[in-house]
């Protein structure tokens, strides 16, 4: 949708439970890159335990986060679905979405540095690059 000129992105967290790091690291990815787009990240339905690791890991720092549903009511919300990634890929991605918890927040670094070190070691393995 980025790539189509879509600048504004809306997630819907009514219906997430929790989220792990890898999560966070690819919403603090989009935010990272609709900043230098001009765009904008809006977390909406943001409430208890995500709330405290979205603010936590620093992400309330690039995006809006909002406690109501705000502007994504009926027939503005589009569902993205696309082939399922190959392991290489999805490698790949958790360990780009943990290097962007650490450019969000230098802190986040010592929470995850071996995460990524374990990740672009797998990544060099099945040759997805690191």
């Amino acid at each position: 949708m980025w790539n189509k000129g879509c600048r504004r992105l809306v997630v819907d967290l009514a219906d997430c439970r929790t989220m792990d790091s890898t999560f966070l690291g690819i919403l603090a990815g989009l935010a990272l890159r609709s900043r230098k787009d001009q765009g904008e990240v809006i977390l909406t339905s943001v409430m208890g335990r995500n709330r405290d690791l979205i603010e936590k890991m620093g992400l309330d720092r690039i995006m809006t986060v909002e406690e109501d549903a705000g502007g994504s009511g009926p027939g503005s919300a589009r569902e993205l679905v696309g082939d399922a990634p190959s392991k290489a890929e999805t490698t790949r991605t958790m360990l780009e979405a943990h290097k962007n918890l650490i450019e969000v927040d230098p802190t986040n670094e010592q929470r995850f540095q071996d995460v990524v070190d374990f990740l672009r070691e797998s990544a060099q393995r099945r040759g997805a690059g690191a």
